[in-house]
């Protein structure tokens, strides 16, 4: 599990890249990814897209089970958000009234992508 205390205080910024400065549910699932090793490609999501249309410009495979470290795709309210997956039972994720855990019971549908570096490919 990764390291992620010093994030809950990271200010939401819509766009946000740069953790001194603030983060968008984006930007931060990067962030986390990182901490665990993985390095999530930047894209230009739009809030009506899906898993399915970026996992072709991304580095990620859609799965079908929560696990730990994973990425979680859902919406909140009627916007596409992403999370990371802490553990089995909760999802990190920013929203635009900061960083929150959220049991995965509370996300409605989502869908779940691993993140696949380049030295992981086959």
């Amino acid at each position: 599990m990764i390291k992620y205390e010093d994030l809950l205080s990271v200010p939401y910024k819509r766009g946000g890249r740069d953790i001194s400065t603030g983060l968008d549910c984006y930007g931060f699932g990067i962030e986390c990814f990182r901490r665990a090793g993985k390095l999530l490609k930047d894209i230009a999501a739009t809030p009506e897209g899906n898993l399915s249309e970026y996992v072709s410009s991304i580095n990620a495979k859609e799965i079908y089970a929560y696990i730990s470290d994973c990425g979680a795709q859902f919406l909140l309210g009627s916007d596409l958000h992403i999370g990371y997956m802490i553990n089995k039972r909760e999802v990190l994720h920013m929203t635009d009234r900061g960083v929150r855990i959220t049991p995965v019971i509370a996300l409605g549908k989502a869908r779940l992508f691993e993140v696949i570096n380049d030295s992981d490919a086959v």
